[in-house]
């Protein structure tokens, strides 16, 4: 008996000590089961200066890996980079409501990269709940909705991230990667500025990149989305819900390269209508009057947005530019994007459009975008659509410095009505 209590102990052991190797942390020599017991020990102290986080096995994170901005208790460092050196990948998941897998809070200077030699995509962060605001990677600002010290300089790259739900319904938002308050969800978050979101693959959740800065009070700047693929290659349950990349309250926001696809659905893939949006600059909704939100000098630019589709009465809207800055200039550019298969039967109020543009003060450019619209916007057996769509609109209240020129337009749309 003696025996074999000990035999299951040594092997109790061995089992503790293989599951405290998934993670390891340098300077230090920290072994970890969890990337949250890792970003804890980092909080803690424990490991300071230049620090590496190397994720060798898969994880399950049975609560948020959040990590503390340095000069916030006993964090100390001055850089952090998580990777892996896992050639076969490895997988950071967990089933949390109501919050990320990974958060930032306030942190600086965070790599995140699923490279291994400079290329590839070895690291997953996967949120397995359906619960309203589950979400792969958070960077927020600190413990209050009004502090300043936000996410700075931080990049996000190179990894496989998805939500277990595409929703069609507002009550259940989920996000695979979003910017912004310390509060999780569409909130005013300030000064998440200088950080760069590059070559990730985003599927399964109702916004693939979100980006939400401080309103007009404090907006955020210099923000890069680029490299990205946002949406599936083929239509089905890993479709984004509403909006493949979203950022709104940002002053000089990069997004450029990127391929987003397969947003929203049909009548028959869909419970639920809403705006369906490729890349919203400013805006995620279209109306007869489009909403704008202040912001300026967004650059969308040689992106590939197609298969954006509503078939519940909504809008589709390939890419949408919808900003204003009181007396100053918008000078927002939307060029050199492929645009294509647009669908949506818009009612009253909502239409299907190549590029959606909208703002007071602007300045702004469209030009040498290719925007193919062709297909049948009401299949049986949804409602008929019953509004004028197309390659470009512009609905502009008081600007007469808006130019559009030199696109190439193809549109063969048909209706039922």
């Amino acid at each position: 008996m003696k025996k074999m209590f000990s035999l299951f102990a040594l092997l109790l052991l061995l089992t503790m000590s293989v599951n405290a190797q998934n993670v390891t942390v340098n300077p230090g020599a920290g072994s970890y089961a969890t990337l949250k017991d890792a970003f804890d020990a980092i909080n803690a102290g424990t490991h300071t200066g230049a620090v590496t986080v190397d994720i060798l096995l898969n994880t399950t994170e049975s609560a948020t890996a959040a990590l503390n901005a340095s000069g916030v208790g006993a964090a100390s460092y001055t850089s952090i980079a998580v990777t892996t050196s896992n050639g076969a990948g490895v997988t950071v998941e967990g089933t949390l409501s109501a919050a990320a897998i990974i958060r930032l809070i306030g942190a600086d200077r965070v790599t995140i990269d699923g490279r291994i030699g400079g290329s590839g995509r070895f690291i997953t962060i996967r949120n397995n709940s359906n619960a309203l605001n589950a979400t792969g990677i958070w960077l927020s600002n600190g413990s209050s909705a009004t502090d300043s010290a936000g996410a700075q300089n931080n990049v996000v790259r190179n990894c496989e991230i998805s939500c277990n739900l595409r929703v069609d319904s507002s009550g259940s938002n989920t996000f695979g990667i979003l910017a912004g308050s310390s509060v999780i969800g569409i909130n005013a978050g300030r000064n998440n500025d200088n950080n760069s979101y590059i070559d990730n693959r985003i599927v399964k959740c109702r916004y693939g990149i979100l980006l939400h800065g401080g309103a007009a009070v404090n907006r955020s700047d210099n923000n890069v989305i680029t490299g990205n693929i946002i949406g599936p290659v083929v239509a089905g349950a890993d479709n984004i819900g509403k909006v493949g990349i979203f950022a709104q309250f940002q002053d000089n926001c990069l997004i450029s390269n990127n391929h987003v696809q397969n947003v929203g659905g049909t009548f028959n893939t869909t419970t639920a209508g809403a705006d369906r949006v490729g890349i919203g600059a400013g805006s995620e909704s279209w109306a007869s009057t489009p909403t704008t939100t202040t912001g300026g000098n967004y650059t969308v630019t040689n992106n590939k947005v197609h298969d954006i589709t509503d078939g519940r009465t909504f809008s589709a809207i390939g890419i949408l530019c919808a900003s204003t800055r009181s007396g100053v200039p918008t000078n927002n550019l939307v060029a050199n994007n492929e645009i294509y298969n647009i669908i949506g039967n818009g009612t009253l109020g909502d239409a299907c459009w190549g590029i959606g543009h909208s703002g007071n003060t602007s300045g702004d450019l469209i030009a040498y975008n290719s925007i193919y619209m062709v297909g049948d916007l009401d299949p049986s057996p949804s409602v008929n659509s019953t509004q004028v769509s197309g390659g470009i609109r512009v609905a502009v209240t008081g600007d007469s410095n808006t130019t559009v020129r030199n696109n190439s337009i193809y549109v063969d749309l048909t209706s039922n009505s």
